[in-house]
């Protein structure tokens, strides 16, 4: 396809936001992106309406320096997936939206966009999370910016706690259906990496498992390892919590939040295998709705107790 544009553009002013076109390999990834992963399917059909309609919407940069090389530089803030659509169908040049903003105020951008769509996975959330904080973001203001709620902002910060190799099977590539859930890695994240690996490997053995039901079973693994009893499957403490020490009441209390919220899971699978001829699809709707309630304040009942699902 033609890779000519029109010549004539404004005049670059480093104070005001500036469209243009500009040579490609003048434009170059965020090493900090928010995003790792890219569906390859995804991008060879962008490059296949790219090569077909041209390149329809800008890539937003800001301008670096890079060390040791004079030329100007573009560094992305959105738009990777068009820049990697555009070097495979071999243009030259494409069209930017510069943008005179900070490094900071560039990642937060390129967070928000990635964050708008479905396929960010979970480690990619958690990592860039961790990035922000870092760099001295609250986590009241980044649920304000991505309209999440605090405490999963808050949630997404613990999982980066993960064992390594445990950590990436929160993320591409490993299959969707294999990936660790984000209850999974909250019950294991906060304990030594040694336990997460042996936890992990004995609740997940059964390939067969369901999410709920390998939760489930860290569940009472880590029951086990708090000498924490177990009924019927599940975590279990009788008797009065009067008398007990304050630690030992919110391991008490943290077990007992998770046993419930484990029943909650299993129900909510039970909710989706019902037999349409026997639960009309209101009902089931309506039995969710329910469901996905019990675990939301489940939640709030535990970070109003400063309780942590580990």
């Amino acid at each position: 396809m033609s890779t000519s544009f029109k010549t004539t553009q404004p005049a670059f002013d480093p104070e005001k936001e500036w469209d243009g076109y500009v040579d490609i390999d003048s434009v170059i990834p965020d090493p900090d992106q928010p995003r790792t992963y890219f569906n390859r399917d995804k991008i060879n059909d962008l490059a296949k309406s790219i090569g077909k309609n041209g390149q329809q919407v800008a890539i937003r940069v800001r301008q670096i320096k890079r060390p040791g090389n004079p030329k100007v530089a573009w560094q992305i803030i959105g738009g990777d997936r068009r820049h990697r659509a555009a070097r495979q169908i071999g243009l030259k040049q494409v069209k930017i939206t510069y943008s005179p903003a900070t490094r900071p105020q560039s990642h937060r951008a390129a967070l928000i966009d990635n964050c708008c769509r479905e396929d960010m996975t979970l480690g990619d959330k958690a990592r860039a999370i961790k990035l922000e904080i870092e760099g001295g973001a609250s986590a009241k203001e980044l649920a304000e910016d991505l309209g999440w709620t605090e405490a999963y902002v808050n949630q997404l910060l613990q999982i980066n706690n993960l064992e390594p190799s445990l950590f990436a099977l929160l993320s591409a590539p490993t299959p969707k259906e294999d990936r660790i859930s984000i209850n999974t890695a909250l019950k294991i994240c906060n304990r030594e990496h040694e336990t997460q690996l042996r936890v992990y490997k004995i609740a997940s053995r059964d390939r067969t498992k369901t999410k709920a039901a390998v939760n489930q079973a860290i569940t009472v693994e880590l029951a086990k390892i708090d000498n924490l009893p177990v009924v019927h499957g599940l975590a279990h403490v009788p008797g009065s919590t009067r008398q007990k020490k304050q630690g030992d009441v919110v391991k008490y209390m943290r077990h007992r939040l998770m046993t419930m919220r484990d029943a909650s899971e299993l129900l909510f699978e039970y909710a989706n295998a019902c037999d349409p001829a026997r639960v009309t699809d209101p009902a089931r709707a309506e039995m969710k709705e329910l469901i996905q309630t019990i675990v939301l304040e489940l939640g709030k009942t535990a970070t109003h107790l400063g309780i942590s699902f580990k």
